[in-house]
């Protein structure tokens, strides 16, 4: 049986370094005790949200931070795109338009942001309850 070097993640990433600091686990170095933080690194989240209204962008958190989902939330009339950036990269996610069923629909995201905070735009008559661990 061969042996097993455990790593973790010891900071979070930036623009230097994407993939973050990692470090060896030892007596020196122990895993984490903070349950939210060690719920983070599992690739769950502490289960913060944010509500962007209409018409509005808004920065979530920090660099490294988990967007699980955003649940679009379609008003009346002529409905707004909602865009979603990391920092440098910018993703239409819904073009808008008209619809003929309103209920709110989500859109599944996980994923960590590599560039900096996310950021999420929406136009008119559509809002985004963004679900995610943020800083």
């Amino acid at each position: 049986m061969g042996t097993v070097n455990l790593i973790h993640r010891v900071k979070a990433p930036d623009a230097k370094n994407p993939d973050g600091g990692f470090a060896p686990v030892s007596p020196e170095n122990p895993l984490p005790v903070d349950g939210a933080v060690m719920l983070r690194r599992a690739g769950a989240f502490a289960g913060g949200y944010a509500r962007i209204p209409p018409g509005a962008t808004v920065g979530l958190g920090a660099l490294g931070d988990y967007l699980h989902s955003l649940l679009v939330i379609p008003g009346t009339g002529s409905l707004g795109a909602v865009t979603l950036s990391d920092g440098t990269t910018s993703f239409t996610l819904w073009p808008g338009g008209p619809l003929t069923d309103h209920r709110p629909f989500r859109i599944d995201i996980g994923a960590y942001s590599r560039n900096g905070p996310w950021t999420v735009t929406t136009g008119n008559n559509v809002s985004v309850l963004a679900v995610g661990g943020f800083n």
